[in-house]
């Protein structure tokens, strides 16, 4: 049995890619995580978090 969602995979990152372009602002940018491992999905937030406010001082 196919797994469904994965037929439209091409309309959902369409979808994304015009979401992020009409939503990422230079004050509130969107960063993109990859997500195929949990702890470096996790640890790429943090480094991602830690370098925004580092960035602000």
């Amino acid at each position: 049995m196919p797994i469904l969602n994965r037929e439209r995979w091409q309309e959902y990152v369409g979808a994304a890619e015009e979401m992020f372009a009409q939503t990422s602002t230079e004050h509130a940018p969107w960063t993109v995580i990859g997500a195929n491992r949990k702890w470096h999905a996790r640890l790429q937030v943090m480094r991602t978090v830690f370098n925004a406010l580092h960035a602000r001082e």
